[in-house]
């Protein structure tokens, strides 16, 4: 797969800052295009960080709690945006016998791969090639192009039901604290709700992402209700010795996949014998315990 990672100013719509937004080609972000992608999934479990409001550890998979897709080469151009004959990806090339356009040329190169070494050789340099685009410093700029990613985060019960929105909160923590204000300054460049299926999105500048202090990284989350006859605890995972470049990698997504336990009353159902009459249910109060504590 091959992206542009340029701007075309031209298109400029200075009511749309997607059109310029960094990380992308003016219109896809090349970490939502990249066919490589992570996943991790978290449940909550039983063990208590905090005990008044309680909160519950989100325990991610011991052996292998980040899983990856399977490797496709993705090669990144610094100055080819999505369209148009003057940056166009696709339009823009032109090619001479004596001057091979490079996008042409990692092109042809792609079509000659017969093998599984063949494959893994042109990953390997499409990872170069992008390493060094992403290097480059445009005019009027003093560094290089920024690497961004993105979170997608995905809530639900143990039962399959979803959260709409304003039913639940997502924090961001860093530091062996596990605090918000320890995250890297300037680390999220914009943070969506999808209508759709209500997942979270984060995009994130990955270079800024990756000084996080101490290196820890920590997800907070603050569903509701969190009292009642049904409802919630908050939850919370700890990276704890997870690198944040294994959970997070430069042009990718990641999908954080997280179950909270839904807490279903004791006094939510009750039996009572038939011979005693109707009672009335109005005053009855949660007692505080689920039904499986």
């Amino acid at each position: 797969m091959l992206a542009g990672q340029g701007i075309d100013t031209k298109f400029y719509d200075f009511l749309n800052s997607y059109l310029v937004e960094p990380g992308s080609d003016g219109v896809v972000r090349i970490c939502g295009a990249n066919l490589n992608y992570r996943y991790l999934a978290l449940e909550q479990g039983d063990e208590i960080l905090r005990r008044k409001p309680v909160k519950t550890r989100l325990l991610a998979g011991k052996q292998r709690p980040v899983k990856t897709s399977p490797s496709v080469p993705l090669g990144v151009f610094s100055a080819y945006s999505h369209s148009g004959d003057t940056m166009g990806i696709m339009r823009s090339p032109r090619v001479a016998p004596s001057n091979p356009h490079p996008v042409v040329d990692e092109i042809l190169q792609c079509l000659q791969v017969r093998t599984p070494q063949q494959y893994l050789n042109r990953f390997n340099a499409l990872a170069a090639l992008s390493a060094y685009e992403q290097q480059q410093v445009p005019a009027g700029k003093k560094d290089g192009i920024s690497r961004y990613t993105m979170m997608v985060v995905n809530l639900h019960d143990q039962h399959g039901n979803r959260f709409e929105a304003g039913e639940y909160e997502v924090v961001l923590l860093g530091g062996k604290q596990y605090r918000p204000d320890l995250m890297p300054k300037g680390f999220l460049v914009d943070k969506q709700m999808n209508s759709a299926n209500r997942n979270l999105v984060y995009y994130m500048d990955f270079d800024k992402l990756k000084t996080i202090s101490d290196g820890h990284f920590g997800i907070r989350i603050l569903a509701r209700p969190t009292s009642g006859f049904a409802s919630y605890r908050e939850g919370e995972f700890r990276s704890e010795g997870l690198p944040i470049d294994r959970v997070f990698s430069p042009n990718e997504t990641t999908y954080v996949d997280i179950t909270m336990q839904r807490r279903v009353d004791r006094n939510v159902f009750r039996l009572r014998r038939s011979d005693r009459g109707h009672e009335d249910f109005k005053r009855v109060q949660p007692e505080g315990k689920a039904i499986d504590e």
